[in-house]
This record gives C-alpha cells, structure tokens and sequence, in this order.
C-alpha cells in the first residue's frame, strides 16, 4: 500500500465509476481528495431531495408526484 493510499479507496472508486456514472479521472481526483469528495457527496444528497414543479412536490430521480399542493384548501400529501 502506498504513503496516504486509504483501504477503502477502490470500493470508493468502483463506488463513484461504476454507481454514480463518474468519469474515472474524476473519481481517481475525489478519493485522493477529500473535501473533493465530501462535496461531491454533499451535492448529490441535495439532488435527491424532492423538489416543487408547478405547485407539486416531486421525486427528482423517479420523476413521481410525492404530494400536490396546487389547491392550498386541499392539499394532498403524501400520494401513496
């Protein structure tokens, strides 16, 4: 192992290029960074939270309605 190498860089690694789709320069640039990596991780937990459309709540990776609150008298949450 060399000076600075962690254990859990090539699950890391396979983690980011293979699950997440990074390009693997990039990946190689994260685990040996990392801040790098800590805000890589810190921007996709903030993409998975739900985000509003058009008075809607919605799943940003499955695209699906999680609640609907375009009638504020009767709104409708969560759509199962």
């Amino acid at each position: 192992m060399n000076i600075g190498q962690r254990p859990t860089m090539p699950k890391t690694f396979n983690w980011l290029t293979q699950e997440r789709g990074v390009d693997p320069g990039m990946a190689l640039l994260m685990v040996r960074d990392p801040d790098l990596l800590n805000g890589y991780i810190r921007d996709a937990s903030k993409a998975s939270q739900p985000i509003e459309v058009n008075g809607q709540l919605v799943n940003p990776q499955t695209g699906q309605v999680i609640g609907d609150y375009r009638t504020p008298d009767k709104p409708t949450a969560p759509i199962s």
